[in-house]
């Protein structure tokens, strides 16, 4: 009987820790947006996107490794990645962000 009570309490402290704090966002080209106070951006992935159907997968290199509550994030309004796209008049980016406490 312990060890069940003690796996189910293990399950639950696992579930409440391993909170998953990625989100997906759009963005036009030569947007900032300001990381909010106490908190840590990590770019996971970016695509980019003229609303035809599919992402284009674009550089890490055009972003900061770790972006903190003073630092804005600056979206490129030029990437090399756009000349495959057809319409480069309203690209969106999708941005795959891992939020962090600072």
């Amino acid at each position: 009987m312990r060890s069940i009570i003690l796996l189910i309490f293990l399950f639950i402290v696992e579930a409440l820790i391993a909170q998953d704090s990625t989100f997906v966002r759009s963005f036009y080209q030569g947007a900032i947006i300001k990381v909010p106070e106490g908190k840590q951006w990590k770019i996971e992935r970016a695509f980019i996107s003229a609303n035809d159907g599919y992402n284009i997968k674009i550089s890490q290199g055009y972003f900061k490794e770790i972006y903190g509550p003073a630092d804005n994030l600056i979206i490129p309004y030029y990437c090399a990645e756009m000349e495959l796209l057809s319409d480069t008049s309203s690209i969106i980016y999708l941005l795959t962000i891992k939020e962090s406490q600072d």
